[in-house]
């Protein structure tokens, strides 16, 4: 009976070191078509296990990993400046990642915790989503107008307008 007890205190013992964080990415979603280069990376970050009352964990920091570059890395890390006991949080990453060549590139968030006492406790990657970054075809602009042509021996001069923020 003796080593019943303790088989079974021992069970709860480690029952309770179980700590979890949770990382979800919001968005783009998964397969997201992007058409501009900048890109929108947006994660969010929870503490996913139950507060029993005394016992608290912390998210601390977000880091973003991509193979945009061609290899797959750590992109950067966002800390939390207060951290919250049992708090999930919101991590934005966008605009990290501007003039993204064309394409397919996978992203993942990694989140950690770590318990009241500062210890680090636990990380966990969401599963990787994929960008397909395609740029639009630029819009060609002729001038003149009126698609005349030019009688004087002049160029007609051509103007090509096209920039990420107007859409291409």
């Amino acid at each position: 009976i003796k080593s019943m007890f303790l088989i079974v205190l021992l069970l709860i013992g480690l029952t309770s070191l179980i700590y979890a964080v949770s990382t979800t990415l919001l968005s783009p979603a998964d397969n997201t078509a992007d058409n501009d280069g900048f890109l929108d990376l947006r994660a969010r970050c929870e503490v996913f296990t139950p507060y029993d009352g005394t016992t608290s964990f912390n998210i601390t920091n977000a880091t973003l990993y991509s193979d945009v570059s061609g290899t797959w890395k750590q992109n950067k890390t966002i800390q939390v400046p207060t951290p919250v006991a049992n708090t999930s949080f919101l991590f934005n990453f966008t605009n990290l990642l501007n003039f993204t060549g064309e394409g397919t590139f996978r992203w993942n968030v990694e989140c950690n915790e770590q318990n009241a006492t500062g210890t680090a406790i636990n990380k966990q990657f969401a599963g990787n989503n994929t960008i397909v970054v395609n740029y639009a075809d630029a819009a060609v602009i002729v001038s003149p107008a009126d698609n005349s042509y030019d009688l004087d021996g002049n160029s007609i001069p051509i103007s090509c307008e096209a920039t990420p923020t107007t859409g291409w």
